[in-house]
């Protein structure tokens, strides 16, 4: 836009008359006249047309040639490709124009006019009109004066000198003051964005008007340096952000939008400049392209420990506004099942510290009361809800582990033939139990059979809490066995506890061997709970007369400590150490300790095998005492001169049979390959009640070195019942042999144990007396009878055979068809009952 600006000058030019037309002589006209009057303001920069009037008077010159020169001032530009007119009205003929220049810019400008052809006084207007553009000024420049110059030309004839009246304003160049105001992006002027967000990029540009600068501002715009692989322009020209002109002491705001593409912290450089960028500004400023996270972490604890709920958030462009978790997991419920629980833990008030202004830690401690995995989704919202943002973590409590107690029956002793209930209570502790099993398991089920379930369903336990369980079992023989309660959750710590228990039969004490009438002392011993007895009975039967059965309940007893009955040892301990010099043979053979003596403690003594081909190496080792045991531990090697062997063997132990007089080996464990290096192997042998071992090394031909054995007793671990003895004198002891004794037991639930073979005792045979009659004199050639008579004395006699001898059978000899041999089934012991006669028919053939 140009503004069109009037100088105006008045000239009046009065020539003098001298008389007559004087033309040659006429003195030259060569004044320069200074513009004054009101003042024009001009903006700085700003291109403007010019419209010069002047308006010059003159008189009594015919056709003098006039020239007005515009003198151009310093701050005002007009080039060379400036279109300059010059022009007159009334009396003024326009005839040429002249430019002075200096390089492009006019320095002056001539406008040449010619006079009318007569004597008189005129006035005329002269127009000059052209383009300036203003230089750019810092601060306003006031009252700059236009001074133009009026010449007659030489050959002007002329007879006075023209008088000159004129008035012309004075121009102002007034200059802006443009700023950049403020720089902000959408989110505001801390310079934060939202990756991938598109956000606009705000200027605001103002003219400041003051004392020295009062000039408007044209085509003011914003040039946008950026990193443009972090950013794209959405719909503008960053390299020209227009804001127009702007007015002095107004303001504009323009904006350019970007994509932000790129995480990271990048500066934005804004040149501000007007159309000739003498006037700018410039600013830096810098913008954060973030991404709204946060990071939750909880570590796993051990139940009854505090979790620690930590929220990292970072990438905040708006206001938080909250900040919470939400936590799920399973739940055991009062009736076992699973369930699924939550909860809310607001962590906005939770602030810990900040690293940054967008990167903020928070933590809050929870208390879980389940074991388990946690599901933790931290959320972080803010004033901008299409930015809110999630993030899941876990973490787990611990599960507990199952405290076993043998609720009962807590005694280490059962009798066979005996059916009761094991039962256990098994609590959660340090923790829930999922999916528990709970086995119990015997090491020999022909001692202790477990009749129902061994493995009881899966259940969930809550920590803290109990089940209880029971199995029930029966005592099927006699020995040691080890119960097992194996607690395996499948989510939870397994545990195994054990108990031994030794399961016995009914002890039968009696004298081994009575005379005749003797009374048999008889003592009927067992350890229990007298509780559950209902009677006590004993029944005895003779040999040879099983019409003479004798059955009596029991009602009398006492207590003693049951090691008075069975072979108890109280704890564990190590009760054997090998003491043996023996050596092999050449040939291999069969080695053995002394039967008879008391292993030592000497770990000094070692033994040392060596197999042929075809022969086996044994070695036997016999403890002090019968024990219980429980395992065994070899000190060895197979180190020959210090070169490994390849030997192995079997260890067997001499178990004693149920009718306590019968014995047999049983294998332990077969194969057992020695150490290359000396070590110690443990083998378990969980109902051994033994005194006696057996190694044998097999037929490898290599070398076997045992340096210790040692073997360690059942730990008795629970309460060890007293023993009960039942005693009775049994006198009815009238007939020699065997006597069988068989207890029973009457429990009050019905149940009968009996002995497991019947034991007895001895009544000792008696001798046979022989008498004979006073006369023992036969009669000479005549058939007689010979009749001794016998009786059992201190005793019953059975199958007696008497054997007739006859010295001189030409006296004496048996008769036709008699047997030399009498024989009688029983003869009883009765100092009352009559002798028995026995008779041979007998012949004599002569005196003698």
């Amino acid at each position: 836009m140009y503004k069109l600006h009037y100088l105006i000058v008045f000239m009046m030019i009065f020539l003098g008359v001298f008389g007559g037309d004087v033309h040659a002589g006429c003195s030259f006209l060569t004044n320069e006249v200074t513009t004054t009057g009101s003042d024009t303001n001009i903006d700085a920069t700003y291109t403007e047309q010019f419209n010069i009037s002047s308006n010059i008077r003159w008189g009594w010159c015919k056709s003098c040639v006039m020239n007005i020169t515009t003198v151009v001032p310093d701050n005002y530009l007009i080039d060379n490709q400036t279109t300059i007119m010059c022009d007159a009205s009334n009396y003024a003929i326009f005839n040429n124009i002249y430019v002075i220049y200096e390089g492009s810019y006019a320095q002056e400008i001539v406008c040449e006019f010619i006079t009318p052809n007569d004597n008189a006084i005129y006035t005329a207007w002269i127009y000059t009109t052209f383009n300036t553009t203003t230089k750019p000024l810092s601060f306003d420049e006031k009252n700059t004066e236009w001074k133009m110059n009026y010449a007659l030309a030489t050959t002007t004839s002329c007879n006075t000198n023209p008088y000159v009246d004129y008035v012309s304003p004075i121009t102002s160049i007034l200059a802006p003051h443009i700023n950049i105001n403020n720089i902000w992006i959408t989110l505001g002027s801390s310079g934060y964005t939202y990756i991938m967000d598109v956000f606009d990029f705000s200027i605001l540009a103002e003219n400041i008007e003051d004392d020295t600068h009062t000039g408007n501002a044209f085509n003011v715009s914003s040039n946008i340096t950026y990193n443009d692989t972090a950013f794209n322009p959405v719909g503008c020209n960053p390299e020209i952000v227009i804001h127009g002109d702007v007015a002095s002491g107004s303001e504009n705001t323009s904006i350019c939008q970007f994509n932000a593409t790129q995480l990271g912290t990048y500066n934005f450089n804004v040149f501000l400049s007007d159309n000739s960028s003498f006037y700018n500004d410039t600013e830096q400023f810098t913008v954060n392209v973030v991404n709204l996270t946060i990071n939750g972490s909880v570590g796993d604890i051990s139940f009854g420990d505090d979790a620690t709920i930590s929220a990292t958030v970072q990438g905040n462009a708006t206001l938080i506004s909250q900040i919470y978790a939400n936590i799920t997991y399973n739940e055991i419920n009062n009736d076992g099942t699973i369930i699924i629980n939550s909860t809310q833990i607001d962590l906005t008030d939770s602030l810990v510290s900040c690293e940054s202004a967008t990167k903020c830690f928070y933590s809050k401690n929870y208390p879980p009361l389940s074991s388990g995995t946690y599901n933790v989704t931290f959320y972080v919202e803010t004033t901008n809800p299409d930015k809110n943002t999630t993030n899941t973590t876990i973490f787990n409590v611990d599960y507990g582990n199952g405290n076993l107690t043998f609720v009962g029956p807590a005694q280490f002793i059962f009798l066979k033939n005996q059916t009761f209930n094991i039962t256990a209570n098994i609590t959660a502790q340090n923790g829930d139990l999922w999916g528990m099993e709970v086995t119990l398991n015997s090491t020999d089920d022909t001692i202790l059979n477990i009749t129902n379930n061994r493995t009881k369903p899966l259940i969930n336990l809550k920590s803290g809490t109990s089940k209880e369980y029971f199995w029930q079992v029966y005592t099927n023989n006699t020995g040691v066995i080890r119960l097992n309660i194996d607690i395996n959750p499948k989510n939870g710590t397994n545990i195994t506890k054990n108990r031994y228990r030794k399961i016995v039969d009914l002890v039968v004490d009696v004298n081994e061997t009575l005379n005749i009438t003797q009374t048999a002392n008889i003592k009927i011993k067992f350890a229990g709970n007298l509780s559950i007895l209902n009677h006590t009975s004993v029944n005895i039967s003779k040999e040879f007369f099983m019409n003479d059965d004798y059955s009596n309940y029991l009602t009398n007893y006492y207590d003693v400590d049951a090691s008075q009955c069975y072979v108890l040892d109280v704890g564990s301990k190590n009760i054997a150490l090998l003491s043996n010099n023996a050596t092999a043979t050449d040939s291999g053979g069969f080695l053995k300790t002394n039967e008879s003596r008391i292993i030592d403690n000497d770990d000094g003594t070692q033994w040392s095998g060596i197999t042929t081909i075809n022969n086996p190496v044994e070695l036997n080792i016999t403890l002090d005492n019968q024990y219980d045991l429980q395992k065994i531990e070899l000190l060895w090697d197979d180190l020959w001169e210090d070169t490994p062997g390849n030997s192995n063997i079997s260890i067997e132990y001499l178990y004693t049979l149920d009718d306590e007089t019968s014995t047999e080996w049983i294998l332990i464990e077969e194969n057992i390959n020695a150490p290359n290096i000396t070590n110690t192997t443990s083998i378990d042998i969980v109902g051994a009640t033994t005194n006696k071992f057996r190694i044998v090394q097999y037929a490898n031909n290599t070398a076997l070195n045992i340096y210790s054995f040692r073997a360690f007793t059942v730990p008795l671990g629970d309460t060890v019942p007293k023993c009960y003895v039942y005693e009775y004198n049994y006198t009815n002891t009238t007939r020699s042999g065997n006597y069988g004794v068989l207890p029973k037991l009457v429990l009050n639930d019905g149940t009968q144990i009996t002995k497991s073979h019947e034991q007895g005792f001895f009544v000792n045979y008696g001798q046979p007396q022989i008498t004979f009659d006073t006369d023992t004199f036969l009669r000479g050639n005549e058939k007689e009878e010979y009749s001794p008579k016998i009786k059992a004395i201190g005793g019953d006699l059975r199958n007696i055979s008497l054997n007739l001898t006859i010295h001189n059978q030409s006296i004496l000899n048996l008769s036709s068809g008699e047997s030399i041999i009498k024989t009688l089934n029983f003869l009883e012991s009765d100092a009352t009952i009559t002798l028995t006669q026995i008779n041979w028919s007998v012949n004599t053939t002569k005196t003698g």
